[in-house]
């Protein structure tokens, strides 16, 4: 139960409204922290440092082992023996929420003032605790005047295993709502992709986040576009490609919650049935290489 609640103060970013007035990744280069008495934040980032620095711990720090200029962010998972739980290092372009303790969440994000950005860049290097993965996920949204809610218009999301220098990454947005015009956006950036089985130890450093509109830019050999799947009641089949043999596909929706996931070998089918319609963010994740493959889904009928 405990690791469930935790896993909410990642994910449920995803689900809830923008707050914020930034005009660009904010503090990308991580050079501005605010000093909390008892911890450092980086400016207009949150992280869980406001729970667990009760504890005498920190899952954010400041670090000068950056790419360039004075800082970075170290993000380190840690144990809580009064809890008993692993708590992964991570942060938000959101606020974190505490009025309910039981649930704490990050909401939020920032403005955007260029919604034509392609893809999320910037550097990190990890080492993982056991079989993590570090991740970063990454949404552009709009506010749907009709619904009173936030639509996911395009969704990033990159994974890797252990990098023991930095490393460049280009993390591309996969559009879930062509030709919608997003207004805000959010990031999340975690030690564990797996929240839920984070382990304690894993350290993962980034530096100089940015959104890039160059159509040009290559991806990182980790990241692999999917084919769009077109599905009606009966599914579609999906090929995999050459290397992720005994991977695992991952159907989540525009709120970023799981909706289906299985192992698959060289072709799996996607019972699209069992999926509302509309359209679905895929990832294809390798478990030893932790490359990843990203793509959409959508289900028409």
């Amino acid at each position: 139960m405990k690791k469930f609640l935790y896993g909410a103060i990642v994910l449920s970013s995803l689900l809830h409204g923008f707050a914020g007035a930034q005009t660009a990744v904010p503090n990308a280069g991580m050079e501005e922290w605010n000093n909390l008495v008892f911890y450092e934040e980086p400016k207009f980032w949150t992280s869980p440092n406001a729970l667990v620095s009760s504890l005498g711990q920190k899952v954010v720090e400041k670090t000068t082992d950056a790419v360039s200029g004075m800082y970075a962010a170290k993000l380190t998972s840690v144990y809580l023996s009064l809890l008993n739980i692993n708590v992964p290092g991570a942060m938000s372009t959101g606020t974190l929420d505490v009025s309910n303790p039981s649930n704490p969440t990050f909401r939020g994000g920032f403005k955007l003032n260029d919604p034509n950005a392609v893809a999320v860049i910037g550097y990190y290097k990890f080492t993982p605790s056991g079989n993590d993965s570090c991740m970063l996920y990454a949404i552009k949204t709009r506010w749907n005047s009709a619904t009173g809610q936030r639509d996911t218009v395009a969704i990033a999301y990159y994974t890797s295993g252990a990098k023991q220098s930095y490393t460049f990454f280009v993390a591309p947005f996969v559009v879930l709502l062509p030709g919608a015009t997003a207004d805000s956006a959010n990031i999340i950036i975690s030690t564990a992709a797996d929240v839920l089985n984070a382990q304690a130890g894993s350290v993962l450093y980034v530096d100089n986040l940015d959104f890039t509109n160059d159509v040009g830019i290559a991806p990182s050999p980790e990241v692999t576009a999917l084919p769009t799947l077109l599905a009606d009641d009966q599914g579609t089949a999906l090929a995999v490609p050459a290397g992720f043999q005994g991977s695992w596909l991952q159907v989540l929706g525009t709120d970023g919650r799981l909706l289906w996931q299985q192992q698959v070998t060289d072709k799996v089918w996607l019972p699209a049935s069992r999926l509302p319609q509309g359209c679905h963010f895929l990832i294809l994740k390798h478990k030893e290489k932790h490359q990843v493959a990203v793509g959409r889904l959508i289900r028409t009928g």
